[in-house]
């Protein structure tokens, strides 16, 4: 299965190197474009850096592993207003968190998808 990660920190490139070790093939990609393109090069063949749209687009699975405060503009740029996310699975590792005090600034949001296989993969 080809699996998209829409996010390119610590947690992106995780998930990246835990499915590419399983046999995924995995396209990452984010609001930098040099980190996904260092996470894919670390990571070899298996890991591709994409844009953004492409990681909507081609993947049969995709995860949103991004900071809070980057989400709106991370689902902007993989096209998710337009529909890219509808009918994919979609995991959501996003939290609402502010740093400062640890508490929720508020409840996740699911407006990106309408897809009925969008599930969250924190807690809140």
């Amino acid at each position: 299965m080809q699996i998209g990660i829409l996010g390119t920190g610590t947690l992106a490139s995780a998930l990246a190197e835990a499915w590419a070790a399983s046999g995924h093939r995995v396209l990452v990609g984010g609001r930098s474009r040099d980190k996904a393109l260092a996470i894919a090069d670390r990571l070899g063949d298996a890991v591709r850096a994409v844009e953004p749209a492409e990681v909507a687009g081609a993947s049969g699975a995709v995860v949103v592993a991004v900071s809070w405060e980057g989400l709106d503009e991370a689902l902007a740029l993989a096209g998710a207003g337009r529909g890219s996310l509808a009918g994919k699975a979609v995991i959501d590792c996003t939290n609402a968190v502010d740093y400062a005090d640890g508490l929720l600034s508020r409840p996740p949001v699911r407006q990106w998808s309408t897809s009925p296989r969008w599930r969250r993969a924190a807690t809140w």
